[in-house]
């Protein structure tokens, strides 16, 4: 075992002799004789302290024999994981850094990995002095990169590696340890969905819309992007769009028509929203229309929105069916049956008649769902005329109110019209032989 230099180099039972001028000058004796005899015995106090001192000096002459051998083994302390997912608009920051252990004796240094390339924009910082090794600017210290990320880089994945080294600082001396870690950072995707059953594959039922009356679905949207840590949801707004939507708007919407008497249009539908986010993250609208006369149709109405990031210019999609009824009329404040069936082109009467709740035909309270005629389901061979004779009706009448129905396109089998036969001006035997009176 070597000893450490200026320690004493004789054994434990040696150092134990001394001299009388020692042990006179010394109060580790146990009587005077034993000097005169030139030998002293210390106590057992004393001998402990020089024992302790003799193995210290021992154990540190071995670590510094130890330590001249040293070979530096670099452990990574951060990133902790390989894979980080972050958002667009999201302060994305990683630290790189390192140690040199067990002992710490040598220099320490990283660089970043000339094979990846840094996220666009990327702000990189050294906590420490940068050196000149080997004709490159490396960091002694940690690394720390700080990443925003643009709307242009959603679903990217980028790579960030840093090499460490430890060894001698110089330009010459080949470095004793190396290691390296590397991080992907994942800007992740939006993921709008809509989170309600009134759009998508959820509403396979219908809504059913009558005329004169506003009606309105509610939509709701929410992001379902991975949570990423410091990073909100990301916000999504919903609009209506073209796609898929039946009859073809260029806005997406139903249009609006002419009123009948020509004051302005009518029936515009429109897609408002209902109130900020909720707590949950989700963001509400509310479709909203007031269909025209004119709007009327047997086949529904298909309604298709998008939701997206506002950022993004594509999304989910999703689709709503609206029927607007036909025979049915939502009465406006101050209207009667007068009203309605002069517009009509029929008899007060024959409203009454198909409206046996109406109290009072002369005031309509303002929301009476009104019949103004019945529904007939085309059979195989129907063509206009035909029914017009067979219910002692025009042509003309029939498409006033059957807007979908154009004069000499064959009618469909199941097709629904809306019929307003005549009160007034027939007489029916047993209710089923009819005839016009002159």
């Amino acid at each position: 075992m070597p000893a450490l230099e200026g320690a004493p180099a004789q054994s434990p039972e040696a150092s134990l002799a001394c001299s009388s001028a020692s042990c006179r000058s010394s109060h580790d004796y146990d009587s005077s004789a034993d000097c005169e005899a030139r030998r002293c015995r210390p106590s057992s106090f004393s001998m402990g302290v020089k024992l302790m001192s003799w193995a210290l000096a021992v154990v540190l002459s071995a670590a510094v024999a130890d330590g001249a051998g040293h070979t530096p083994v670099i452990r990574v302390l951060s990133p902790m994981q390989s894979m980080i997912h972050t958002k667009v608009g999201c302060d994305t920051s990683v630290v790189f850094s390192a140690v040199d252990e067990p002992f710490n004796q040598t220099r320490l240094w990283g660089e970043f990995n000339s094979s990846y390339a840094f996220p666009p924009h990327t702000e990189v910082s050294c906590s420490g002095p940068y050196l000149l090794k080997n004709g490159f600017r490396v960091c002694e210290g940690a690394y720390s990169l700080l990443f925003k990320p643009t709307t242009q880089q959603t679903g990217q994945t980028y790579t960030v590696c840093v090499n460490w080294e430890a060894g001698d600082a110089g330009p010459g001396p080949a470095p004793e340890a190396r290691a390296s870690t590397c991080v992907s950072i994942t800007v992740v995707l939006p993921d709008p969905r809509f989170t309600d059953n009134n759009v998508g594959r959820a509403a396979s039922f219908t809504r059913t819309f009558n005329v004169g009356c506003e009606d309105q679905i509610r939509i709701s949207a929410r992001d379902f992007a991975p949570d990423t840590p410091s990073c909100s949801m990301y916000p999504v707004i919903v609009e209506a769009v073209a796609e898929g939507s039946y009859p073809h708007y260029a806005s997406g919407l139903p249009e609006g028509l002419m009123a009948s008497d020509g004051s302005g249009i009518v029936g515009r539908a429109e897609l408002v929203s209902a109130g900020p986010m909720t707590l949950s993250g989700d963001v509400e609208y509310s479709f909203k229309w007031r269909p025209a006369r004119g709007h009327e149709s047997s086949i529904p109405y298909r309604i298709c929105f998008q939701a997206r990031h506002p950022d993004l210019e594509t999304g989910k999609v999703a689709c709503v069916s609206v029927k607007v009824q036909k025979c049915k009329y939502c009465a406006q404040d101050g209207e009667s049956l007068s009203n309605i069936a002069a517009d009509l082109n029929t008899d007060w009467l024959h409203l009454y008649t198909a409206n046996p709740t109406v109290r009072d035909p002369d005031h309509l309270p303002s929301g009476t769902v009104v019949n103004t005629g019945v529904l007939y389901e085309v059979r195989e061979g129907d063509y206009l005329e035909l029914l017009a004779d067979k219910f002692f009706t025009s042509t003309t009448q029939i498409l006033g109110v059957n807007p979908d129905v154009k004069l000499g396109v064959h009618l469909m089998e199941g097709y629904e019209l809306c019929i307003l036969p005549p009160v007034c001006g027939v007489e029916c035997s047993h209710g089923l032989d009819c005839h016009p009176v002159p």
